[in-house]
């Protein structure tokens, strides 16, 4: 019996139409896995400006009504002014680290996110360096201050308040600080896979 030479061709004619379906749903695949990658991004990029906005939030409640209290309690002018010379290099360290998170960045090169993202990791990681010292500095002379301003006063009370609000505050600026790396670990882990 021979082979149908018709039918061979009508085979592979089929065959070919079944190989171009496949690759029209790949490509479809492709683009809606892209799609979501992207859209992922864009919100765990959103999730980290939102903590930026907080960080200035925080930077300018500590400015205006910080330095009010300090100046009540009869604070030395040259510390209210040495803590709002310190709020404000943080507010600028915080716009210069997030400069380049932009959200719409996620519409071009993912590569180029990626590299942003580690270094704005990196930064994050980096800036722990600088605040902790000045912090405990900054907490260890507002202590010294108001046990200079009468040291057989009640104002230990004070010192201890001002020790937890640190401790704590620490703890959560710690919190947001590990989360926007983990954030940055997640948005680079997702591009490079």
């Amino acid at each position: 019996m021979k082979p149908n030479i018709h039918t061979e061709e009508h085979q592979i004619e089929e065959m070919r139409q079944q190989i171009a379906l496949l690759k029209a749903k790949l490509e479809k695949e492709t683009i809606v896995t892209d799609k979501m990658i992207r859209s992922t991004i864009k919100q765990k990029m959103e999730k980290i400006n939102g903590n930026t906005i907080f960080s200035y939030i925080a930077c300018l409640f500590v400015i205006t009504f910080g330095s009010a209290v300090l100046y009540e309690i009869s604070q030395s002018r040259i510390f209210i002014i040495v803590t709002i010379i310190y709020m404000l290099t943080c507010a600028t360290a915080t716009f210069l680290i997030h400069r380049n998170v932009r959200k719409d960045d996620v519409n071009g090169d993912l590569f180029t996110v990626a590299q942003k993202m580690k270094k704005v990791k990196k930064q994050y990681h980096d800036w722990i360096y600088f605040a902790l010292p000045t912090v405990i500095l900054w907490f260890g002379w507002l202590c010294w201050l108001i046990y200079q301003r009468n040291p057989e006063s009640t104002d230990y009370y004070m010192i201890i308040g001002l020790v937890v609000g640190g401790v704590t505050g620490g703890f959560f600026g710690q919190k947001m600080n590990k989360r926007v790396i983990n954030t940055c670990d997640e948005i680079i882990h997702q591009i490079e896979e």
